[in-house]
């Protein structure tokens, strides 16, 4: 099952590495936090929901959202 997160950048048409270089981290490590083999840190949870305009919670521990 894909992630919220992995949802909301397909839909903004964003890659994971436009995401990494928003956050000043690595791709890889990006890949790891949005694939959930790590955790993000909270700075960078602020930082993706203001890009998407939503809160942390409706984008990490909602219900899973669907843009098809």
């Amino acid at each position: 099952m894909e992630s919220n997160l992995k949802c909301l950048r397909s839909k903004f048409g964003f890659s994971q590495q436009d995401i990494a270089e928003y956050l000043g981290i690595s791709k890889t490590s990006y890949h790891n936090k949005e694939t959930g083999e790590r955790e993000f840190k909270l700075n960078e949870c602020k930082k993706i929901s203001e890009l998407f305009n939503m809160k942390i919670d409706e984008i990490f521990f909602g219900e899973r959202v669907s843009f098809k």
